[in-house]
């Protein structure tokens, strides 16, 4: 019998790692708006901003995917996770044409 269940630390740590990114990205886009005169909205309206926050929200859905207890939070965080997914091809995609 083991007193710490794996699952519920791994589920965790990737919602926790989620947050820890978004916070990151915003910190440097806020560095990054200063160092350029601009406004921390202008930075995060640039395509690779947007494409660091939707990556840290899917992390995120992904996270509390794991960690919820109902079947219906856990299929409405995947399918906010899909759509983050969707968001991300579309993305990518504008920045190579």
């Amino acid at each position: 019998m083991s007193l710490i269940d794996l699952n519920s630390v791994i589920s965790n740590f990737i919602w926790i790692l989620a947050i820890a990114w978004l916070l990151s990205v915003i910190s440097m886009a806020r560095w990054t708006a200063q160092q350029r005169g601009r406004k921390l909205g202008e930075q995060l309206n640039q395509p690779s901003e947007q494409l660091r926050l939707m990556v840290g929200g899917l992390i995120l859905c992904l996270g509390l995917g794991l960690v919820v207890d109902s079947l219906w939070l856990m299929i409405l965080w995947f399918l906010l996770g899909a759509i983050f997914i969707f968001l991300i091809i579309l993305s990518v995609h504008q920045q190579i044409n």
